[in-house]
């Protein structure tokens, strides 16, 4: 890792000319200083992006005194309730990748902080569901909602050419498992 006194004024760690300087993990080859500036707003962009969504989660997972997973748990159910969806450990196992252990520690922690409550199965004697209680689910809906609203007012103000640059973009970073 460079030490940030070795950055030159103005420069960024995500900065393959810092990072990089012998071009030997990233080719620069052809592209003009202004190019990679280009690259380095991308990355910065991109980083301000995933800090301000850390922050919402974290803000929300502090008030809620839960974990990541429990965190990941609770925005499951709730978007599944706001689609009339009964939440099964099951489907929670599917979707955290959780053993059904993990999940069962997970409910008994979130049940005993009010946040959730297991419930009869409506179609399924044999089965429970998970129920996101008022708090709790007040407090998800909120924060998704705020980060959906942001997302869309961001989204709404680009055309649709834009909107074709960032999706392909966005593809692409995705498939290279980023």
């Amino acid at each position: 890792m460079v030490p940030e006194s070795a950055l030159l004024p103005g420069r960024s760690l995500l900065d393959p000319r810092v990072l990089d300087p012998g071009d030997e993990i990233v080719g620069r080859a052809g592209l003009t200083d202004n190019d990679i500036d280009q690259v380095v707003h991308v990355l910065e962009g991109l980083k301000r992006w995933r800090e301000a969504e850390h922050r919402l989660t974290d803000d929300l997972r502090e008030r809620l005194q839960v974990g990541g997973a429990d965190m990941q748990m609770l925005r499951f159910a709730a978007a599944a309730e706001s689609r009339a969806e009964v939440v099964t450990p099951r489907a929670l196992s599917d979707h955290l990748g959780l053993s059904s252990a993990a999940i069962t520690k997970m409910l008994n922690r979130l049940a005993r902080a009010g946040h959730v409550r297991r419930l009869p199965h409506p179609m399924d004697r044999r089965s429970i569901m998970v129920q996101i209680t008022g708090e709790a689910q007040l407090l998800v809906r909120q924060a998704m909602d705020q980060e959906k609203a942001l997302e869309r007012q961001a989204i709404g103000r680009l055309n649709t050419h834009d909107l074709g640059v960032v999706i392909r973009f966005l593809n692409e970073l995705s498939a290279t498992g980023s």
